[in-house]
């Protein structure tokens, strides 16, 4: 029975996606929820000190989680672009990050316990 368990939760296609309009930017994309690795690797990314960095935060989630309707595969958006979204709409980047946190299983009490014990997590070498 658990061995049935296993392979059923393994095998389960359980990333969320949705599609949202941006009319800021005249486009749509497809919201992709993070899997539990790319949401640790996204949170290194914006956080520093233990603390989020408000500057990265937005723009790694979009970077991380819009993709293209057309291809699914294919993110939008690469880590160059990181400044140049920092500086669109608060109101478009906040847009998508609701549905991208919601997708994703993160809130601002998520958000808060895991920048934490990032911190306090032992370093396990760079790469």
């Amino acid at each position: 029975m658990a061995s049935e368990l296993r392979s059923k939760s393994l095998e389960a296609d359980d990333i969320e996606e949705e599609l949202l309009p941006v009319p800021q930017w005249g486009v749509e994309f497809l919201i992709k929820g993070m899997s539990g690795a790319d949401r640790a690797k996204f949170l290194k990314r914006s956080t520093r000190g233990g603390e989020v960095d408000l500057e990265r935060f937005y723009p790694e989630l979009v970077i991380a989680t819009c993709f293209d309707p057309a291809d699914p595969e294919t993110q939008v958006f690469e880590p160059a672009d990181r400044e140049a979204l920092g500086k669109k709409s608060g109101a478009a980047l906040e847009k998508i990050a609701t549905v991208a946190l919601r997708l994703s299983g993160m809130g601002p009490t998520s958000i808060a316990n895991e920048v934490e014990s990032l911190d306090e997590a032992p370093n396990e070498g760079s790469t």
